[in-house]
């Protein structure tokens, strides 16, 4: 052809238009970022899951003894009550 490029294959970027090094750096970037963000997700999942077994590990450990008291305390009022109505006859 007899353009100004002397019949030569015009390149995919011109002048001024992103350069396949720059493409290369962003799409690196980008990738480093994701990198960055799938550890974030699991630290946030590892801590999740920490935070679950000591939830677990604490309501085992405090309902047996708090249960136990509630029915102490229970059994205390109705004994209460009991000793209060047969005073009362």
């Amino acid at each position: 052809g007899d353009d100004a490029s002397g019949g030569r294959a015009s390149p995919p970027y011109r002048a001024g238009g992103p350069s396949a090094e720059r493409l290369e750096a962003a799409a690196d970037t980008a990738a480093r970022q994701v990198a960055r963000l799938e550890n974030l997700i699991d630290v946030a999942g590892s801590v999740t899951e920490t935070m679950d077994g000591a939830t677990a590990s604490a309501v085992r450990v405090l309902s047996n003894p708090v249960i136990k008291t509630a029915a102490v305390a229970r059994g205390t009022r109705k004994a209460a009550r009991r000793l209060t109505k047969s005073e009362e006859s």
